[in-house]
């Protein structure tokens, strides 16, 4: 459902969010809601931009609600979403403008674990790749599997993060995802937000993971804190 609001439009699944875009022209293309410069996909893609200096980059997203996200896209930017419902794209490109003003911008409809699988890894190789579909009471549990981080992993370029937003009101998501990530050997970090670094930001958890600890020393990372392979799960 969108809603229509003074300050806002909302994209409202019941009474979970998806995503807003501010109506002033002013704040229209800033990073809101779960997507602001010091959540964990803020700081990935900054992160990611560091590390490839200036060229552009390449972003993954299971899960497309409003195209929040694109808010990031600068020109020659590939941002590709997979998004399982047609009339969710159909709502992104009539209602919002972050997509349709991302020039290199795309969605691939159908489950987004299946889709990937059938990319050839050198097709889709990604800086930045976010799985952003957990926000309801009922989530897709096959994106969070071993199997499915594995296949996320294969589709990063060797310096590139895996993005997973874990804002959840029922679950707790993030201790199983570290823990997959142990088993893995993966680094990983999980970033709480409370929203003030951005526009109509709210407060948002994600758990980054990559594959080497280096990539997680970024200085888009100064002030939050790692976890490692070694150390126990932080506690809720």
């Amino acid at each position: 459902q969108v809603q229509f609001q003074d300050e806002a439009t909302l994209l409202m699944n019941g009474t979970t969010m998806h995503g807003l875009q501010p109506v002033s022209r002013e704040w229209s293309y800033v990073p809101t809601s779960y997507y602001t410069a010091g959540s964990g996909i803020g700081r990935a893609l900054r992160a990611a931009r560091d590390t490839t200096k200036g060229t552009p980059i390449s972003v993954g997203i299971i899960g497309l609600g409003t195209g929040s996200a694109a808010a990031y896209c600068e020109p020659k930017d590939i941002f590709t979403f997979y998004e399982i419902d047609s009339d969710i794209e159909h709502i992104a490109r009539s209602y919002f403008s972050y997509l349709p003003r991302c020039a290199g911008g795309s969605v691939k409809i159908g489950d987004g674990r299946l889709v990937l699988a059938t990319q050839p890894i050198a097709s889709s190789t990604y800086d930045v790749f976010a799985v952003d579909a957990f926000t309801d009471d009922a989530i897709p549990a096959h994106l969070i599997t071993e199997e499915a981080v594995a296949l996320y992993m294969q589709h990063l370029s060797d310096n590139g993060i895996l993005a997973i937003h874990t804002s959840n009101r029922f679950l707790v998501l993030y201790p199983m995802i570290l823990s997959i990530a142990r088993t893995q050997s993966l680094t990983a970090m999980v970033v709480f937000d409370d929203g003030t670094s951005g526009h109509l930001g709210v407060a948002s958890q994600w758990v980054l993971l990559a594959k080497h600890p280096k990539v997680l020393e970024a200085d888009a990372f100064i002030g939050v804190l790692r976890w490692s392979a070694p150390s126990p799960l932080p506690a809720p």
